[in-house]
């Protein structure tokens, strides 16, 4: 993972969601956490209109398949 001025911040349930377009993928919250971390990804929290963290991941979102957006 680098980091960079693309990088968005997002949940497991985030990420999952936008997998789950894109292919039929059985995951569920925490192995996707896990496979995050295992992957070198930094879980981190965030406050977003509330009081309460979130926790998430901070990254940057890319087509599954970069290969179909290539002319």
């Amino acid at each position: 993972p680098e980091t960079g001025d693309n990088e968005s911040f997002m949940t497991t349930a985030q990420i999952l969601n936008y997998l789950k377009t894109y292919n039929v993928i059985q995951l569920s919250e925490k192995r996707m956490g896990e496979a995050l971390h295992k992957a070198g990804f930094e879980r981190v929290q965030k406050r977003i209109n509330s009081k309460n963290p979130v926790y998430g991941y901070r990254i940057r979102e890319v087509s599954p398949n970069p290969f179909l957006n290539r002319v």
